[in-house]
């Protein structure tokens, strides 16, 4: 899907983000009242204590093969994702169920079982992993919903104005995604 068939008025606009297709543990909430009380927002879960840019990067010490410490890398993640995943409704987010989603800073398209109308406003809570894993919770108004073959659904949601934290995360993100796949690629 490009990004032109989400949003004509804001196609330029959209074109300059980055996308990526991946699985991601997401809720989506129907919003009611008013749109103007609610704000984009970082949600900062569990901590490990640990300096993240231990982890980001080469290893720190040219004794540690670099196949180990990427394996390092991924437990940390992994473990991180967990903890997070355990403490998030401390910080009042729903439980989230991984889904395949399409992602840009202007825009998602997800594949679920939920139905919604177009024009709906919906709170999108996402968890990103960057250096460490965080919820990111978005709000933006469905553009298309259709109806797949299964059971699935497919809503595309064009995300209202966001401050540039928000945007520049979840662009960082993109980024970093499409930059594993292509070394993924790159290896087989």
């Amino acid at each position: 899907m490009g990004d032109n068939e989400i949003g004509k008025e804001t196609s330029k606009e959209r074109r300059q983000y980055f996308r990526v297709d991946d699985i991601l543990p997401i809720v989506i909430r129907v919003m009611d009242g008013d749109r103007s009380r609610v704000k984009a927002k970082v949600c900062s879960g569990f901590s490990s204590g640990v300096p993240t840019h231990q982890f980001h990067g080469e290893a720190p010490d040219e004794r540690i093969p670099a196949p180990l410490w990427e394996m390092l890398v991924d437990i940390q993640t992994k473990l991180s994702l967990i903890l997070n995943t355990l403490s998030q409704q401390g910080a009042g987010l729903s439980p989230a169920e991984s889904k395949p989603v399409s992602l840009s800073a202007a825009w998602i398209r997800i594949l679920t079982r939920d139905t919604f109308a177009l024009g709906q406003f919906v709170e999108v809570q996402m968890l990103l992993t960057l250096h460490a894993p965080v919820w990111i919770v978005v709000y933006g108004e469905v553009a298309r919903f259709s109806t797949l073959d299964g059971g699935e659904n497919e809503v595309a949601i064009n995300f209202d104005e966001m401050d540039e934290e928000v945007r520049d995360m979840i662009n960082y993100y993109t980024l970093k995604r499409q930059r594993e796949v292509i070394r993924r690629q790159r290896s087989i």
